[in-house]
């Protein structure tokens, strides 16, 4: 249970081998790397930006995004579940069809589906609704 804070401009950042841990970053030049780790939290703050993110052999991140951050980010996950980013916007509830406004989760997908079409693999993501 504990929260990392870095309020300066920094090249990278790497959380190995870590369970309940909070990183909460100002700009972020390079990246964020995320291994081996349990139950992890990221957070860009507000109007700062990170080039990418890379989740690998991890369970259970939540990465936030500024609105700044949400359209240049380039998330990458390896042999990781439950990730889920957190961006600014606007989206439909498709049960009450009300507008939801703030920040929006969006599930990674973890599930790849391959099939072998006239001798080469296709690989689609499996959407669970």
């Amino acid at each position: 249970n504990t929260v990392l804070k870095v309020h300066n401009k920094i090249k990278s950042i790497t959380i190995d081998k870590s369970v309940n841990v909070g990183v909460v970053v100002e700009d972020v030049i390079s990246s964020i790397e995320c291994i081996n780790s349990k139950d992890i939290a990221i957070e860009v703050t507000q109007g700062k930006t990170v080039a990418s993110v890379l989740v690998e052999s991890s369970e259970g991140a939540k990465i936030y995004l500024s609105a700044a951050s949400a359209e240049i980010t380039e998330v990458f996950t390896s042999k990781s579940a439950n990730i889920n980013i957190y961006a600014p916007g606007t989206r439909e509830d498709p049960d009450t069809k009300e507008i939801q406004e703030g920040m929006i989760e969006h599930a990674l997908p973890s599930t790849l589906k391959t099939t072998l079409r006239s001798g080469q693999l296709v690989n689609e993501w499996v959407k669970h609704g």
